[in-house]
């Protein structure tokens, strides 16, 4: 499944976490920044690093209206960004899941 990236309006993300521009066609290469994949997005011209699991998360999941919810791996492995393994968690729960 494919969705727009929130905010991001010439970009689509899968359910498994490949990003693709939407105007071109083409697939972006990731990156790995600290364990998690990370894509670059052109934003007003110039590349913002975004990590993949946050752009499945903001496409796919309900984010809570609350603030200091970030995404969890439930399997704590940082680049399996299917949807199926994230959920956003405040810092406590992710603590209980490590």
């Amino acid at each position: 499944r494919w969705r727009q990236v929130p905010g991001h309006p010439h970009y689509n993300i899968s359910s498994i976490g490949t990003v693709m521009n939407h105007t071109t066609g083409r697939l972006l290469s990731m990156s790995l920044v600290g364990g998690y994949a990370v894509v670059a997005l052109i934003v007003a011209g110039k590349p913002r690093v975004q990590t993949t699991h946050r752009l499945v998360a903001k496409a796919f999941l309900h984010c809570p209206e609350e603030g200091g919810y970030t995404v969890d791996h439930l399997d704590r492995v940082k680049v399996n960004n299917d949807l199926s393994n994230l959920k956003w968690a405040t810092a406590s729960e992710q603590a209980h899941n490590r």
